[in-house]
């Protein structure tokens, strides 16, 4: 775990990490989660985690901007774990599809 956006680019490092999936919260106070997002894949464009963002929010508007910058899939805090399994599932059964 990390505390912050910078943390998570550097620990994520250019490529070649053994993460496979991140869990990214949309609101840091350093990087917010779609800045994250975006320079993950600007880095790392042929090694991408499959990433699912952590929101606050009820709003649903920010899909189309997931998107954009390579998220799979969201989870609404409080993170509940049926919740968390639920989406990964999700984001797994579609990246399989596509692969």
């Amino acid at each position: 775990a990390v505390s912050s956006g910078f943390e998570c680019l550097t620990a994520l490092g250019p490529a070649g990490s053994c993460f496979q999936i991140l869990l990214l919260d949309v609101h840091m106070h350093d990087l917010n989660g779609f800045e994250v997002a975006s320079r993950i894949r600007k880095l790392r464009s042929r090694s991408l985690p499959l990433t699912i963002a952590v929101i606050a929010s009820d709003e649903d508007d920010f899909w189309e901007k997931f998107k954009e910058v390579g998220i799979n899939g969201v989870i609404r805090k409080p993170v509940l774990l049926p919740e968390l399994i639920d989406e990964l599932r999700r984001v797994l059964l579609q990246v399989n599809k596509v692969v």
